[in-house]
C-alpha cells in the first residue's frame, strides 16, 4: 500500500494536538498539505504537523496532484460546502464530527459521494475503539441490559449501577495499559479503524 498524503480543511487547536498528529503515526500516512484562512497560521500548522505545503484557500489544495485524500476539520456549518468541493476533486474524503448541521445537509453529502463513486468517511471513532467495543460486550452479555428500557439509562437497582461502573474501570483500565505499553494514543487506533473502509452509511445502520 502506497503513503496516503492527506489534506487538511481547517486545523484548529484539536488538530494540531489530538487528531492530527495520528495521521503521521499511522502506517502508510502522513500530513501532506494544511489550509487555513489565514496564510501564517495555514504555515505555523503545517509546520507543527510536519506538512510540507499550506494554502489558504481549498481550491489550492484540492488542486493539489500530491493530495491523495481529504481530512475536513472546520465548524460543521461549513462541511456542505467544503464537501461538495471535495467531492467535484474526486477527492476521498474524512469529515469530522458532527458530520453535517442537520439529516438532510448529511443526506446530500453521503447520496452525491456514492453517486460519484468517491469515498466518504465520518470521524465517529470512539464506537469503533477497543474499549468501548469490550464495554458494549460485556454489557449485551450481562443479565442486567436487558432490563434497561430507555435513556438515559435507567439500571435496575444500585446493584446492576455498581456493576456497569465497575466493568467500565476495570475495561479502560486495561485499555490505558494496553496503550501504554504499546506506545500508542486513541487518535492513532481511530485512524487506523478508519481507513478500514467503514463509511457514514454503515455507522448509520447499526
Amino acid at each position: 500500500m502506497k503513503e496516503v498524503k492527506w489534506g487538511f480543511i481547517g486545523c484548529g487547536n484539536v488538530v494540531e494536538n489530538k487528531s492530527g498528529p495520528a495521521f503521521n503515526t499511522a502506517e502508510n500516512s502522513m500530513v501532506y498539505a494544511v489550509m487555513r484562512r489565514d496564510i501564517k497560521k495555514a504555515e505555523e500548522s503545517a509546520k507543527k504537523l510536519g506538512a510540507k505545503k499550506w494554502y489558504n484557500n481549498i481550491e489550492d489544495l484540492l488542486s493539489d496532484e500530491e493530495v491523495d485524500a481529504v481530512y475536513i476539520a472546520t465548524p460543521p456549518g461549513l462541511h456542505l460546502e467544503q464537501a461538495i468541493k471535495c467531492c467535484k476533486a474526486k477527492k476521498p474524503t474524512y469529515i469530522e464530527k458532527p458530520f453535517a448541521r442537520n439529516y438532510k445537509e448529511a443526506l446530500q453529502i453521503t447520496e452525491m459521494f456514492e453517486k460519484a463513486c468517491v469515498p466518504l468517511y465520518v470521524a465517529h471513532y470512539r464506537r469503533a475503539l477497543p474499549k468501548f467495543i469490550k464495554i458494549k460486550d460485556e454489557n449485551q452479555q450481562s443479565a442486567f441490559q436487558r432490563k434497561i428500557k430507555s435513556r438515559p439509562i435507567k439500571y435496575a437497582s444500585h446493584i446492576d449501577r455498581c456493576i456497569y461502573q465497575w466493568y467500565s474501570y476495570k475495561i479502560n483500565n486495561a485499555y490505558n495499559d494496553y496503550c501504554n505499553k504499546n506506545n500508542l494514543n486513541e487518535n492513532v487506533i481511530a485512524y487506523r479503524t478508519c481507513l478500514k473502509g467503514r463509511t457514514n452509511i454503515e455507522f448509520a445502520k447499526e
